[in-house]
C-alpha cells in the first residue's frame, strides 16, 4: 500500500481549492481511494476502506434492502441489511468471514414479519458467530461486529 511519502503531489488537491471546487467521485467508491487528512498536526493520507465502516467507525457504507424472498448475501462488512419482504418463512442472510475489520453488520426486520418460528439467521461463509445470532420479533434487528476472534453478535 502506497504510504502518505509515495504519494504523487498531482493527486493532492492544491490549496485554495475549497471541497466544492472539486468534481464528484465516480461512485462506488473501491475502499482503496486515498484521502488526505490531518491526524495529530500532520498532513497524513490513508484508503477510504480505514474511514467509517471499514475501519472502528460502525457506520454503514452499503445497504441492501429485500423487498422479496427469504434470502440474502452480504458481501462486504458495513452493510445495512433491511428484510422488507412480506414472503412468509425462515430468512437468511450469508454474510463474509470474519476477518476482524472491527466493523459492523446490522440485519432488521424492516417489515415485521420475524418471529420465533421465522427469524432472520445469518450464516457465515466461514465460521460461527458468538452470542445472540438471530431476529426473532418483529420488527427487531441484529448488529454484528467484526472482532479480532469472530463474529460477534451485539
Amino acid at each position: 500500500m502506497t504510504g502518505p511519502s509515495q504519494i504523487s503531489p498531482s493527486t493532492i488537491p492544491l490549496p485554495g481549492l475549497t471541497i466544492t471546487q472539486m468534481p464528484a467521485a465516480s461512485l462506488p467508491l473501491s475502499g482503496q481511494e486515498l484521502v488526505p487528512l490531518v491526524q495529530n498536526g500532520a498532513n497524513v493520507a490513508t484508503p477510504a476502506n480505514n474511514l467509517g465502516a471499514g475501519g472502528t467507525g460502525g457506520t454503514y457504507a452499503y445497504e441492501i434492502d429485500v423487498p422479496t424472498g427469504l434470502t440474502a448475501t452480504v458481501t462486504k462488512v458495513g452493510t445495512l441489511v433491511l428484510f422488507n419482504s412480506a414472503s412468509m418463512g425462515a430468512k437468511s442472510v450469508t454474510i463474509p468471514t470474519s476477518t476482524g475489520s472491527k466493523g459492523i453488520i446490522t440485519i432488521k426486520d424492516y417489515y415485521g414479519s420475524a418471529t420465533s418460528q421465522y427469524p432472520i439467521v445469518p450464516v457465515p461463509v466461514t465460521g460461527t458467530i458468538k452470542d445472540n445470532s438471530q431476529v426473532y420479533t418483529p420488527y427487531g434487528s441484529i448488529t454484528l461486529y467484526d472482532s479480532s476472534v469472530g463474529w460477534v453478535g451485539i
